[in-house]
């Protein structure tokens, strides 16, 4: 009996936290999200119907490359 998996390989793959974190920041570079917005993780995850989490990774990498800033409890626009 073989027991191996067959499944087909998946050639193009992008991680979640990858694929929020592009759509938040063309939303920032096309100004659909305008400099001094207060962001917030649930605002953000229900806009995009996903958890917190991915939004949150999402929020540390904008904030390292300088598109948000962190202001509590929220995230600022740059």
């Amino acid at each position: 009996m073989d027991n191996s998996c067959k499944l087909n390989k998946i050639n193009d793959i992008q991680l979640l936290k990858d694929r929020i974190y592009q759509n938040i920041k063309s939303s920032i570079i096309e100004l659909h999200l305008y400099p001094g917005e207060h962001l917030t993780e649930q605002r953000l995850a229900d806009g995009l119907g996903v958890s917190k989490s991915p939004i949150r990774e999402a929020l540390q990498r904008l904030e390292q490359n300088g598109l948000v800033h962190y202001c509590s409890p929220t995230m600022l626009v740059h």
